[in-house]
């Protein structure tokens, strides 16, 4: 898919510019935003998710608000808004699993999540 979606920039790009132009921002960011959703699928521990979500959503912020103008720039303040909250609230549930279970280790959550007291 990766790959798919950078053949088709690419192709974007002939299209816009006449010739294959290396964007300053598109590629490192692209890139960056693989390595976050990699990093969520090889994941081991909810910390580390929550990285991953974080890696993911900066490289969105650049990727979305490249190139400038009114809407976009809203657009990209509305988006970063609701990212942050919703960044929050994911933190907060992770401090809260912690603090409930000792560990954001996946692998432990499965064996003492149902060792919780009811209406935990």
């Amino acid at each position: 898919m990766t790959l798919a979606v950078l053949v088709y920039a690419i192709d974007e790009r002939i299209e816009e510019y006449g010739r294959a132009t290396a964007s300053t921002t598109f590629l490192p960011m692209y890139l960056v935003l693989c390595a976050g959703v990699s990093l969520a699928y090889l994941t081991g521990d909810l910390f580390t998710l929550f990285v991953a979500f974080e890696l993911t959503l900066t490289a969105s912020y650049v990727l979305i608000t490249r190139r400038t103008g009114a809407s976009r720039v809203r657009a990209g303040m509305t988006y970063v808004t609701v990212s942050l909250m919703s960044s929050l609230l994911f933190l907060t549930a992770v401090a809260l699993v912690y603090a409930a279970t000792g560990t954001v280790n996946l692998a432990d959550l499965a064996g003492r999540v149902p060792q919780l007291p009811p209406g935990w």
